[in-house]
């Protein structure tokens, strides 16, 4: 198995790494993926363009962050006790260069989103994210949601 790019041996499996997130994998025996529609090629090819962060986006990207890293750290905790095809995977989604953050200003709060990525061929995951809420006048979390 490739450390970048875990599969699984069954269909669909489902893991959990604390008692209020699990991640529902879905694999194809090893076979590739269907390909991406190209509206989807589009989508990932434009997370590889630089981006301009405003400061105000970066404070509530960090103060969301600073919370998923925990959640990034007990993944590998936890992918330590595990099997070593389920551990792969599980190690994977605990680096966070395999998610993609998107965040958004609503009229009262900042959403920053953290989604596992879809982009080199990375497994087809279905949950593992975390969408966190961020108050604007002091950057902290009042809402924290782990996507299962």
């Amino acid at each position: 198995m490739s450390s970048t790019m875990p599969r699984l041996s069954g269909t669909i499996a489902t893991v959990c790494y604390t008692a209020m997130s699990c991640v529902l994998m879905q694999s194809s025996f090893g076979a590739d993926l269907p390909p991406l529609s190209p509206a989807a090629k589009a989508k990932l090819e434009k997370l590889e363009e630089p981006i301009v962060l405003r400061g105000d986006y970066f404070k509530a990207v960090k103060a969301a962050y600073e919370d998923f890293a925990r959640e990034l750290d007990a993944k590998q905790a936890f992918a330590n006790t595990q099997d070593p095809d389920r551990a792969e995977l599980i190690r994977w989604l605990s680096r966070i260069e395999n998610y993609d953050i998107h965040v958004e200003r609503t009229r009262t709060s900042y959403e920053v989103d953290f989604q596992v990525t879809l982009r080199n061929n990375a497994p087809m995951v279905f949950g593992g994210g975390a969408l966190y809420v961020i108050d604007p006048a002091t950057f902290s979390i009042t809402k924290k949601t782990l996507l299962k």
